[in-house]
């Protein structure tokens, strides 16, 4: 087989790799409520994608990476969330409510933790659904993929 070819296959499955980091920080900045970092992820993710796509890859393949690699990392994205409403629940403890500024602080503070809250409760399947059609939406306007609308829950 010409070194080339070879090459290829590496160049596809270093790019498969790259989907499947790229969708466990996705799914991290998600879970989170870090839109900055999930946007620039997500864009990077759609970047990956339409790579893959457009040099014949499957897109059932690239679904299944990115879904095998959200859900082997959602039970340590789940703990982040906790560890997180714990963060946020002792500055609110440590937070003088009776002061305008500690006031809007415990506010603000509590807003995150019930923001966080329902994060948890969120099934698993629905949010690695609505990053998977996040990237696939994005990478189809930016790089004008024509991707089956089977693919896409454009709302």
């Amino acid at each position: 087989m010409p070194e080339h070819m070879d090459r290829k296959l590496t160049d596809e499955e270093e790019s498969l790799n790259l989907i499947q980091s790229q969708s466990e920080r996705a799914m991290h900045y998600r879970m989170l409520l870090d839109e900055e970092k999930y946007s620039k992820e997500i864009d990077g993710l759609a970047r990956t994608c339409a790579h893959l796509l457009t040099h014949e890859q499957d897109i059932d393949e690239v679904i299944r990476r990115m879904e095998t690699s959200m859900t082997s990392s959602y039970l340590q994205n789940l703990k982040a969330v906790d560890q997180t409403i714990k963060g946020y629940q002792e500055r609110k403890l440590m937070t003088s409510a009776h002061t305008f500024y500690g006031g809007k602080e415990a506010g603000n503070l509590t807003r995150q933790i019930t923001a966080l809250e329902k994060i948890k409760r969120e099934a698993p399947s629905d949010l690695m659904e609505s990053i998977v059609n996040d990237v696939l939406q994005h990478a189809n306007k930016k790089y004008s993929l024509n991707l089956d609308k089977n693919f896409l829950s454009m709302p």
